[in-house]
């Protein structure tokens, strides 16, 4: 059975299936597109007319032109090696003086402060409190007529020349100095006598403790 052709195709008046259909178109787009393709590739491979023409032409070779002979050529001179200098001698470097090496310097021998110890102060002795404020008639004259008048308010004499009876000749005192002196028990010669025990002297009636507190009392309170 033969292929039906375009023609018959075309006559032909009942409807194709469809599965026929699809094939045949296919086969034809086929063919349309390989025909295509096979048209530009030969289009490619023709030579163009200038590039055919430039490559058939033949070359024509240039003409090269030379120089002129010269009339009288000068003969070369033969360079002659000009002599070489000889190297001129240095003169010889100064020597270097030898570097003085500065001594050291001797280290300071450090100075050996000797400190003076500074004297002990003496500490002072505490304030002698307040003595209760004695009276002279009252308390003190009564102690000197029993115990020291005997020596220092005689009539026929009075020893040292210290006169005891009298608050103003007590305060002047005898041949040692002022008797007593108002709050001061270190100048009269009155407390120094009792307080070294030789006032009463020996065999004589002693003060009490109590009696030389009175004293003592009666001369710090201003031996009024």
């Amino acid at each position: 059975m033969s292929r039906p052709g375009p023609d018959d195709i075309l006559d032909q008046t009942e409807p194709f299936p469809s599965g026929a259909r699809l094939g045949w178109w296919g086969g034809y787009g086929a063919m349309v597109l390989l025909a295509f393709c096979f048209g530009v590739w030969t289009g490619n491979q023709r030579p163009r007319p200038v590039e055919q023409a430039a490559a058939t032409a033949p070359t024509i070779p240039e003409k090269v032109t030379l120089p002129p002979p010269e009339a009288n050529p000068e003969p070369k001179k033969e360079l002659t090696p000009e002599p070489k200098k000889a190297p001129e001698a240095k003169p010889p470097e100064p020597k270097k003086a030898p570097e003085v090496v500065p001594m050291p310097e001797p280290k300071k021998t450090p100075e050996v402060v000797v400190k003076t110890p500074e004297p002990k102060k003496t500490p002072e002795p505490p304030p002698t409190p307040m003595a209760k404020e004695v009276l002279f008639v009252k308390e003190v004259l009564p102690i000197f007529k029993s115990k020291c008048n005997i020596c220092h308010g005689d009539s026929k004499g009075v020893k040292g020349d210290l006169d005891l009876r009298s608050l103003k000749t007590i305060l002047k005192g005898g041949d040692n100095g002022p008797g007593v002196k108002p709050g001061d028990l270190k100048t009269g010669t009155v407390w120094q006598s009792i307080e070294d025990g030789t006032m009463p002297p020996a065999g004589k009636e002693a003060l009490s403790d109590a009696e030389k507190a009175v004293i003592r009392n009666w001369i710090l309170s201003g031996a009024k």
